[in-house]
């Protein structure tokens, strides 16, 4: 299995479910047409590229986007916006700048689907999500221990 979604990859395609902006490609009997590809979903990308747009203005938290994105009746496939979804979609910038992503961003290659968002907005949506990072409060290593790869058991 590990070897088939590797050459998923190193082709080009996608992974697992669609991702929000995007659909399987099917023909006209309802089938997904192989090779699997996928295709844009124009409301949802135009969703996908307002929350990079507000997220990259830098002035309104993540919480805050999906609670003005449920104010405005946008859909998420029949699922209410929450901040852990506006999140998910952040973190997967690269993908929905054209790239296929392997193992949460280990190995990135160029995929055979559209983008969504410009790289300009992807960096400027990351730019604004690091700003609004308190220091020292993320990143903790936890204990730090002296006889670390010095004794072993």
């Amino acid at each position: 299995m590990i070897g088939v979604t590797r050459t998923k990859h190193e082709r080009g395609g996608h992974n697992g479910s669609d991702p929000f902006g995007y659909h399987a490609a099917r023909d006209e009997a309802g089938k997904i047409v192989q090779p699997h590809r996928l295709e844009v979903v124009p409301d949802e990308a135009a969703i996908v590229r307002l929350i990079f747009d507000r997220c990259g203005a830098g002035n309104v938290s993540q919480g805050q986007l999906a609670q003005d994105l449920r104010a405005e009746g946008r859909p998420r496939r029949g699922r209410p916006w929450v901040e852990k979804s506006l999140q998910d979609i952040l973190r997967r910038a690269d993908f929905y700048l054209g790239r296929a992503v392997y193992r949460r961003g280990e190995d990135v290659a160029d995929g055979t689907h559209e983008p969504i968002v410009t790289s300009e907005q992807a960096h400027l949506a990351r730019r604004a999500s690091i700003r609004r990072q308190r220091p020292g409060r993320y990143g903790s290593r936890g204990r730090i221990y002296q006889l670390a790869r010095v004794a072993y058991c």
